[in-house]
């Protein structure tokens, strides 16, 4: 029988996990970074390497935090649509707001973090439920 986590449980389960996306993705940006020899990886990506690996490490634990204090609404597709989507608006969002779009008007940045983030973290979300069994969705009684 698998043991379900307390809330406090799911919390320092998500903030690891986003501990453990932000050291990835810091990853990823230092070979990006390599790639695009330093100078070109603020201009191509309109943020400079330390200010999107401080990003990282300032938003996906809270996001993980944000995903364990709403994780009981996993049990339903509609809840791991919405977990999914706030989870990963609040990295977009910071994103948008710190990144130098030059002509462009904010608004559009916020705009394209919103579907990026219904997009990315709500459909991933979805499609990871649909990939899980649930038995409480059958009239199975759960403690939460």
């Amino acid at each position: 029988m698998a043991k379900t986590l307390t809330l406090l449980g799911r919390v320092k389960f998500g903030v690891g996990c986003g501990l453990a996306l932000a050291v990835l993705f810091s990853l990823i940006a230092t070979l990006v970074r390599s790639n695009l020899s330093g100078a070109g990886f603020q201009s191509q990506l309109g943020i400079s390497y330390g200010r999107g690996v401080a990003l990282y490490f300032l938003t996906l634990p809270i996001a993980g935090a944000l995903g364990g204090v709403l994780g009981g609404l996993l049990r339903w597709a509609w809840g791991a649509f919405l977990v999914g989507f706030l989870c990963a608006l609040i990295p977009f969002t910071a994103a948008a707001l710190v990144m130098d779009l030059g002509a462009s008007p904010r608004t559009q940045a916020l705009q394209v973090a919103f579907v990026a983030s219904a997009l990315i973290g709500g459909g991933g979300f979805v499609i990871g439920w649909f990939r899980t069994p649930h038995r409480h969705t059958q009239g199975e009684k759960t403690s939460d």
